[in-house]
C-alpha cells in the first residue's frame, strides 16, 4: 500500500471510529442500559457531535502534507522556499527578421 493510501485508510478509520461511537452511544441510550441525567446526556452528546463535527479539517492537516506546509507558511512558522513549486515557467522569445 502506498502512503498516500495509508494515511487515507488511517483518517477513514478515524472518521468511522469517530461514528460508530456516536451510533453506540445512541444504541445503548435508547436500549436503557445505563441511565444519564438529562445534563450528563447532553454533555456527553455535546462532546460527541462537536467531536464529529470539527475532525474532518484537523485530519485533513494532520494527514495532508500540502495542506500543512501551505498553512505552516501562512502562519510565518516556515519560509515559502521550503514549499515544491510546482508551476511551470515558459519564456517567449520573439524573433524579428532583418532585411
Amino acid at each position: 500500500m502506498k502512503k498516500k493510501e495509508r494515511k487515507l485508510f488511517i483518517m477513514c478509520s478515524i472518521i468511522v471510529s469517530v461514528q460508530m461511537t456516536i451510533l453506540l452511544f445512541f444504541a445503548v441510550k435508547v436500549a436503557k442500559l445505563f441511565e444519564l441525567s438529562v445534563d450528563e446526556f447532553y454533555l456527553l452528546y455535546n462532546l460527541l457531535s462537536d467531536l464529529f463535527a470539527s475532525i474532518n479539517p484537523y485530519l485533513l492537516w494532520i494527514f495532508s502534507d500540502s495542506l500543512r506546509k501551505y498553512v505552516l507558511v501562512q502562519l510565518g512558522l516556515r519560509t515559502n522556499s521550503s514549499l515544491t513549486n510546482t508551476a511551470v515557467h515558459t519564456k517567449t522569445v520573439f524573433v524579428t527578421e532583418k532585411s
